[in-house]
């Protein structure tokens, strides 16, 4: 026979003991489906409501909580109030007391969310589009879900390379947050590689209006990471300077967007002097090799020149080649979808200014 009173007392004891303990709230269900056994309807509803105020307070601090960069984590990042394995316990008591009880819980669109976002941190976004679909029926008018549905979106069109798709969606998500650098510079690059120069530019001028004046380094990085990768982005391209001289303090090696900043405002001397001095500090890129070769020809240094083109080439060949994650940071390595049009960008355009070579050129995988 069930001891159900008993198992009143020992969830009270539980609950008094530790009154801090956020997981208390596990007793909460098992008193509802006591209190149901022994006929007490009104102490088990109360039960009921304690832990639904509980877990919608959990539920909450995990969805608030949006932590870390979410171009690295996607927003599968958050607090955990208590466990894992605490929530998991917790909703499996409460659905069944909820059955016990007759009571449907509401479906949450921050679970979904949540979900989503999960399914965002592993990369498949196809799923987090799904359940972003079901919040939003659920809460059409939540801002930060609109933002986060658009932004996903963009990465599934993204990974079918339907760039102008992906460049519309990343301006509605940019819409919602207009201080978010990251969306700026990826809808920049959506445009480049739809081959929208056009719009591309009109976002880049639209970058450096809205944030010339910032000092944040990781911000003008990014205004300046869109706007070099085409000569004309700008009518005064010496307008990037200030804002690489704050960006180059982002991070070690930081300097190199300066490096390209001066390469795009014709300083080409102080560009080969940003590259060496970002060189000292970490291993070049094939971003960095490109701009080296062509401020190298810019000024006579036609072998340099080459010499350095040659190095773009077989980073990029040594990155295509790369089969698993690298440890150790030694060897090159793709950092993002991005570039996947940037690098051949910038690639081309050296080859035809050394070489005169307007052909196809090696892209990554």
């Amino acid at each position: 026979m069930y001891e159900y009173e008993e198992a009143i007392k020992r969830c009270h004891e539980s609950i008094e003991a530790a009154p801090a303990w956020p997981a208390k709230a596990l007793n909460y269900p098992i008193l509802a489906i006591a209190h149901k056994k022994l006929g007490h309807d009104t102490e088990a509803h109360q039960a009921l409501d304690r832990i639904a105020a509980v877990m919608n307070e959990w539920t909450q601090q995990m969805y608030e909580n949006r932590t870390g960069y979410w171009v690295m984590n996607l927003g599968a990042s958050g607090h955990w109030p208590v466990t894992c394995w605490e929530w998991l316990e917790c909703q499996l008591y409460d659905r069944e007391a909820r059955r016990l009880l007759g009571v449907e819980a509401a479906d949450d669109p921050r679970l979904h969310v949540l979900r989503a976002r999960g399914f965002a941190g592993l990369r498949q976004n196809i799923r987090a589009d799904a359940e972003y679909a079901i919040a939003l029926e659920l809460s059409p008018n939540d801002v930060q879900v609109q933002l986060e549905a658009h932004r996903n979106r963009a990465y599934c069109y993204v990974h079918t390379k339907e760039f102008g798709r992906a460049a519309t969606e990343f301006a509605l998500a940019s819409a919602l947050a207009l201080d978010d650098s990251d969306l700026w510079r990826f809808q920049a690059l959506a445009h480049l590689g739809a081959e929208d120069f056009d719009a591309y530019r009109q976002v880049c001028r639209g970058m450096v209006d809205r944030f010339k004046d910032t000092q944040d380094s990781a911000v003008a990085y990014d205004v300046v990471d869109a706007c070099v990768l085409q000569p004309d982005s700008l009518d005064d391209m010496s307008r990037l300077i200030p804002l690489a001289t704050v960006g180059a303090r982002w991070y070690v090696g930081g300097i190199r967007i300066l490096g390209a900043a001066n390469y795009r405002a014709g300083q080409f001397n102080e560009a080969i002097g940003r590259y060496r001095d970002a060189s000292r500090m970490t291993r070049l890129r094939a971003r960095d090799w490109e701009f080296l070769a062509m401020a190298h020809e810019r000024l006579g240094q036609v072998d340099e020149a080459r010499r350095c083109l040659a190095e773009a080439i077989r980073w990029i060949d040594e990155a295509n080649r790369q089969e698993l994650d690298d440890l150790t940071g030694a060897h090159p390595v793709w950092e993002g979808w991005h570039e996947a049009i940037d690098v051949p960008l910038l690639l081309q355009e050296a080859k035809t200014l050394i070489d005169g070579d307007t052909t196809s050129t090696p892209s990554s995988r």
